[in-house]
């Protein structure tokens, strides 16, 4: 957000212009994000393969920025092009678009914990909230190509792979004899049935059942309990 918010304190020259794209790349950062999640557990096991134990840490933080860090720099960006927009009457106006900044903040923290990922689940949610900053970019532009674009990146975020994330490879890597990325799927396909799985506003829950054995085990954010 802040290194968003730097950039947008210049560029562009017209703030108007700043505002509705960074409102549209917003959510087009945000949908490209969601398309690397099948992705994020196979970046685990390279890391490790690559820099062993030590590296996992440092490793996810940086495969957590590139799926998620986009969407937070262009909303920098749309801030700092607003405030812009304010200029020669920056009293009661700056104290306005705070208010309502902070409103959205609060109002989006809990609509979206407490209601879009139970209810909606995690595509659903970030559909949701990509098409609202992608419709305000539009009616910002007063051109459609935000919506528009939103729309189409809206097809390519794949299903939640439940299965990959329900088995944890993130707490599980270092237990593999073969890190490699065949070695993950089979790890999250074989072996056990899927029983349910549903997103809860403090967490994923999962229940597999083995398929050899028959023992049924419960799994909370990829952590069997």
């Amino acid at each position: 957000v802040a290194a968003g918010g730097w950039i947008g304190r210049t560029w562009p020259r017209d703030p108007r212009l700043g505002l509705g794209w960074g409102l549209g790349a917003l959510a087009a950062l945000a949908l490209l994000g969601a398309w690397t999640w099948g992705l994020l557990p196979y970046g685990v096991a390279i890391a490790y393969a690559g820099f062993g134990a030590d590296g996992l840490l440092p490793a996810s933080a940086l495969l957590a920025a590139i799926a998620m860090g986009g969407a937070p720099a262009a909303s920098g960006i749309a801030f700092s092009c607003a405030v812009r927009l304010l200029e020669g009457r920056l009293g009661h106006a700056a104290g306005g678009l705070y208010a309502a900044n902070t409103a959205g903040s609060i109002l989006g923290s809990v609509a979206g914990g407490l209601w879009a990922l139970p209810v909606l689940e995690v595509r659903g949610a970030v559909w949701l909230f990509a098409g609202i900053a992608a419709l305000a970019g539009s009616v910002v532009l007063r051109r459609p190509w935000p919506a528009l674009a939103a729309v189409a990146l809206a097809i390519l975020v794949p299903q939640w792979d439940a299965r990959l994330y329900a088995v944890g490879v993130h707490l599980r890597i270092s237990d593999f004899a073969d890190p490699s990325l065949s070695a993950v799927r089979r790890f999250a396909d074989e072996g056990w049935t899927l029983q349910l799985y549903d997103h809860g506003a403090t967490g994923a829950v999962a229940v597999g059942r083995s398929d050899r054995t028959g023992n049924v085990w419960l799994s909370v954010n990829g952590k069997v309990d």
